[in-house]
């Protein structure tokens, strides 16, 4: 995978928004949040749940093998292995319980390419009920004279912790600011509209919701 140059981290923008600040509910303050309960939910969640999980189509190279003639009058026999492109459909195993997103737009100066660096961040529910946060990152290049580049890199794929759940406890906040370098998201909590009145109310709300049918 190539290292992509300048690259920015998302997740380092994602780590810098997770200190919140006290609000002023006591209720909230006070609460704790309930792993085992949580835990509990998502396995029921992921056994029961009548949601399909999504579907991608990719292509992958296959191996195949064939018999080849030659020689005299073509009598000499010989078996060589080809590769040909083949589709398949391939099912993830989890469920997108909440999706925020990063990008970033840098316009390069003098004859330097563009460059936008895009990130997908999915608070995620296994199908072994396992909840994790996984971060897509990819960047495209856009040179002033020449080809339009896209590398991806392979998703990082991290357990949910404390500072997720609680992220997930407010309505995201959308933010943008501009300039040769601009960034827009909504990977930020809006700490003014919170889901619940207790730690670990948004994630709950989110199983639920699964349960119940309705996917993100």
């Amino acid at each position: 995978m190539r290292q992509v140059r300048h690259r920015q981290d998302p997740e380092r923008h994602v780590r810098g928004v997770r200190e919140l600040t006290p609000l002023p509910s006591k209720t909230y303050d006070a609460s704790r949040i309930d792993w085992e309960g949580l835990r509990q939910l998502a396995r029921r969640v992921a056994r029961e749940t009548k949601v399909a999980r999504q579907k991608h189509s990719v292509t992958v190279k296959v191996t195949k093998t064939r018999e080849v003639r030659g020689g005299f009058l073509n009598l000499a026999r010989r078996t060589e292995t080809y590769e040909v492109p083949e589709v398949r459909t391939t099912t993830d195993d989890y469920w997108v319980l909440e999706r925020r997103f990063w990008k970033k737009d840098e316009k390069g100066s003098g004859s330097m390419a563009d460059e936008t660096t895009k990130a997908s961040i999915l608070y995620c529910l296994g199908t072994d009920g396992s909840l994790f946060v996984r971060v897509e990152q990819e960047e495209e290049v856009m040179p002033k004279n020449g080809r339009f580049f896209v590398y991806r890199d392979e998703p990082s794929v991290n357990p949910m912790t404390e500072a997720d759940v609680l992220l997930l406890d407010f309505e995201p906040k959308h933010h943008s600011d501009g300039g040769r370098i601009s960034v827009v998201t909504n990977r930020e909590p809006d700490k003014r509209r919170p889901r619940g009145s207790v730690k670990g109310a948004g994630l709950t709300a989110a199983l639920t919701r699964l349960l119940a049918g309705r996917s993100s």
